[in-house]
């Protein structure tokens, strides 16, 4: 790393990776601040090809991983939503063709003790 700016770029790019692989979505408000904060001293600095390419792959590498997260809340707030609105459907088709929805017991959540 050419300087304490990319350095210090490089080492929140690291922690921002950590946050989004151990679900700390919590610290992410945060690291967008100083990820702003940081870009602002780099544009006034020179920082080498080689060091922007570095900061480029990690900054795209993570964007990879901040969408899977977003995909995944997503998926888990359509199965709650289905838990919630009497569970999964199940189509089948008859000899003729014709879609039979079976549906488990519409609304009910089933408790064991």
């Amino acid at each position: 790393m050419a300087n304490d700016t990319t350095t210090d770029l490089h080492d929140l790019l690291e922690r921002e990776r950590q946050a989004l692989r151990s679900g700390a979505l919590n610290l992410m408000a945060q690291l967008t601040e100083e990820k702003e904060h940081l870009m602002t001293r780099l544009k006034a600095e020179e920082p080498d090809r080689r060091t922007l390419d570095q900061l480029r792959d990690m900054a795209v590498r993570n964007s990879r991983l901040l969408a899977a997260t977003r995909r995944g809340i997503e998926t888990a707030q359509k199965q709650i939503a289905q838990i919630r609105s009497g569970g999964p459907r199940l189509n089948t088709y008859d000899s003729h063709g014709q879609r039979n929805c079976l549906n488990s017991a519409a609304g009910r959540l089933e408790r064991r003790a």
